[in-house]
């Protein structure tokens, strides 16, 4: 179950990362464990589900980026 997450600013658009396996699932999203292709560390990465009401993003969602950005 390889997939590749890339770089939105990238003007060759190249992966950066490739992930592993599944560590878990949850209510906002599900973990990934994956390598940074650039220096073969191991990192987590998190896939949120985002659901857009009229309101906007949903003030949790906002938070959790928030925090995950900020670890």
């Amino acid at each position: 179950m390889a997939s590749n997450y890339s770089n939105l600013n990238s003007s060759l658009n190249q992966p950066l990362y490739e992930e592993i396996t599944v560590i878990g699932t949850g209510a906002y999203g599900t973990v990934y464990k994956g390598v940074d292709l650039k220096t073969s560390r191991i990192v987590a990465m998190k896939r949120i589900r985002i659901q857009i009401t009229e309101e906007g993003l949903p003030i949790s969602t906002i938070r959790e980026i928030a925090y995950l950005r900020s670890i």
